[in-house]
């Protein structure tokens, strides 16, 4: 059973969850520097780690399990969430330059569909 969207944004509201966003965002800004003119998704509960792309990413965008619930992101202008099956994704393939699993690929239940 997948976790439910408001435990997610209780855990990051939390000390450990905001030390543990910003261990993970430390290795993710060194694996991706910058994001400018891409296209970028993410795939599960990826608006704490998101937003550092959104000024510079030509579109970012969060997609969010029906069995996980979504949360409207971004909460200062207009929404760039989608709630959806995670094996059939509302997006046609190869739309976008990188894909930011947070919180999915461990609680999917398809792993293989939804790395497809």
């Amino acid at each position: 059973m997948r976790v439910d969207v408001l435990a997610l944004q209780r855990f990051y509201a939390s000390p450990l969850g905001e030390a543990a966003r910003r261990a993970a965002s430390r290795r993710l800004t060194a694996l991706w520097p910058h994001a400018d003119g891409l296209d970028v998704l993410g795939l599960g509960y990826p608006t704490p780690y998101l937003g550092a792309f959104r000024a510079s990413a030509r579109r970012a965008v969060a997609m969010m399990p029906a069995e996980q619930g979504a949360k409207p992101w971004p909460p200062d202008s207009a929404i760039v969430t989608a709630l959806a099956d995670e094996a059939r994704l509302p997006f046609m393939d190869a739309v976008f330059d990188r894909v930011l699993m947070v919180h999915a690929l461990e609680e999917a239940a398809a792993p293989h569909a939804l790395l497809r």
